[in-house]
């Protein structure tokens, strides 16, 4: 049985720690941001076409400043985003593709990576 993955070729895209998600390609998956650096990624993402790369955290469960992304993740397409009454952003993403994170370009406002 043949078995062929759909990769990404090389983008720098900005990146969105997921806490406890994991998202697949394909599956429209709905979610709440409220970190300033999320926020600032989506709003990134949102100017520059809507692509977003999204990865889990290693450490969830500690919630730390510079959260240790996987390597691996997907890119997503930002369908809709909605601010909240309480300030908290709910998010509409699909994730169109498996990707693989080849560096971290900068983490000051908000991460940005190199995905293959």
């Amino acid at each position: 049985m043949s078995r062929y993955i759909e990769k990404v070729e090389n983008m720098t895209l900005p990146a969105l720690p997921m806490r406890g998600l994991v998202i697949f390609p394909g599956v429209p998956t709905s979610f709440e941001i409220n970190n300033k650096k999320s926020v600032a990624a989506m709003k990134a993402a949102a100017m520059y076409g809507g692509n977003i790369f999204l990865s889990c955290v290693k450490n969830a469960d500690k919630p730390t400043e510079k959260p240790e992304m996987y390597t691996m993740g997907v890119v997503a397409k930002l369908k809709q985003s909605l601010k909240l009454p309480d300030g908290n952003y709910r998010l509409l993403v699909e994730a169109v593709k498996r990707a693989e994170i080849a560096e971290i370009v900068r983490d000051d406002e908000y991460p940005t990576v190199n995905v293959l």
